[in-house]
């Protein structure tokens, strides 16, 4: 008597594979996921802003010390009687410093990494004129507790507000990233 083969035994999987969902979505895209997307948008323009707030930071330190060396001052017999009205080149050097605090606050703010915005701060932070002898005229103090908190503040609602100002522009760059393939899910997720 013969005996049938059994034709399973050569098949080389048991039924209908499944297709790789490239095949069966139609796209490589990874999915849009809308909360990806906002978050995505949102640290791209911290991102953004954080990176300008640092340049313009060190540039007010820069030009600070240069105004304090006496570039562009204005001899006091140029300027007649309204000289004794005007802020001495010390004191326009301090609030250029002070100013250059707050942007440096502002970035750091805005700065998705946190170490750099910090370094940015501490690299802007010392005041200008540590090494001047006290009791020299024209020379301002250097900032005290409720100056330094005031510029803290500022910095603070300034890179905040100016982050959500440039939300269109993030939100932009998140579209274009995801129109290039990116997953927007890992776009700022450590952040």
């Amino acid at each position: 008597m013969r005996t049938k083969v059994n034709s399973d035994r050569f098949r080389k999987s048991p039924g209908p594979k499944p297709r790789p969902r490239i095949w069966t979505s139609g796209s490589q895209r990874p999915p849009f996921v809308l909360r990806a997307f906002a978050r995505a948008g949102l640290f791209l323009s911290r991102q953004a802003v954080g990176g300008l707030f640092g340049r313009a930071a060190r540039l007010g330190r820069r030009v600070a010390v240069n105004v304090k060396s006496g570039a562009g001052r204005i001899p006091a017999d140029r300027l007649g009687r309204t000289g004794r009205y005007l802020p001495s080149h010390l004191r326009v050097a301090a609030w250029i410093r002070n100013l250059a605090a707050t942007l440096a606050h502002a970035s750091a703010t805005a700065d998705t990494d946190f170490k750099r915005g910090n370094a940015l701060v501490a690299e802007i932070e010392p005041h200008l004129w540590p090494d001047v002898p006290p009791g020299t005229q024209g020379i301002p103090a250097a900032p005290g507790p409720v100056a330094k908190g005031a510029v803290q503040v500022g910095g603070y609602l300034i890179g905040w507000a100016v982050s959500l100002l440039a939300l269109p522009y993030g939100l932009g760059r998140a579209l274009w990233q995801f129109a290039k393939g990116e997953d927007l899910r890992k776009i700022g997720a450590e952040d």
